[in-house]
């Protein structure tokens, strides 16, 4: 790699972002095979788990193996940055490494690429334990018998959530009341409608259990116990 090449990345040697440079290695056909470490400094290398000694001048086959097998494809698609120019910035699972990266990938000159590596494997789990636990929490509200609810007026007045029960209770499926926020006032009996408003709007006391009358759609109202939470 070029010595002007080398001096810039050099400078970036005490930034706390792991940061590395790497010559792509292609067969004789010209695919992208493997890739060599030619620069890395200690944040990158902490990645590893390794120094940067233990790293540079050596290819990513031998350093983890199996990456020529991930799905991730990461040879390939530092190939084509190294070889074609242009950046790219994505996240992607390591197998190798058990971790999601993100990661901002340009070339500095024609057969390599460098790249700025972030390590977010614990958002990852996080956003991955907190989407479980909401599919757990909406398939319960599933399977209940009462209607549960969640009326919400910004950005604009919308269901962000009805349970599917409302089908047993009106008569209508739940897509009724996303497709029309109103839907609810026409199905209140017009006594109720006006304190229908006032607890969506927060105008009333939430804290103390009420009823509405609610249209079934055979034409009868049913009388329904609610309360907010």
């Amino acid at each position: 790699i070029k010595l002007y090449i080398m001096d810039y990345v050099k400078l970036l040697d005490n930034l706390p972002s792991p940061i590395a440079v790497h010559r792509i290695i292609c067969d004789s056909s010209g695919k992208p095979i493997d890739f060599q470490y030619v620069y890395c400094n200690q944040q990158f290398a902490q990645l590893l788990s390794l120094s940067p000694d233990e790293i540079i001048g050596r290819c990513v086959t031998d350093l983890l193996p199996g990456t020529e097998d991930d799905p991730a494809d990461w040879i390939g698609r530092y190939g084509k940055i190294a070889l074609h120019g242009g950046s790219e910035i994505f996240e992607d699972y390591s197998q190798a490494l058990d971790k999601w990266f993100r990661v901002q990938a340009h070339q500095p000159e024609e057969g390599f690429f460098a790249t700025l590596a972030e390590d977010i494997s614990e958002q990852k789990r996080a956003a991955e334990l907190v989407a479980k636990k909401q599919k757990d929490y909406n398939s319960l509200l599933a399977r209940a018998r009462d209607i549960v609810y969640r009326f919400e007026l910004q950005p604009h007045e919308h269901f962000s959530y009805i349970s599917p029960s409302v089908m047993d209770v009106c008569g209508y499926k739940d897509q009724a009341f996303y497709e029309d926020p109103k839907f609810i006032n026409q199905l209140t009996h017009p006594d109720d409608r006006e304190f229908l408003k006032k607890m969506l709007y927060g105008s009333e006391d939430e804290s103390k259990p009420f009823r509405l009358r609610w249209l079934h759609k055979n034409g009868l109202y049913g009388s329904q116990s609610n309360a907010s939470f």
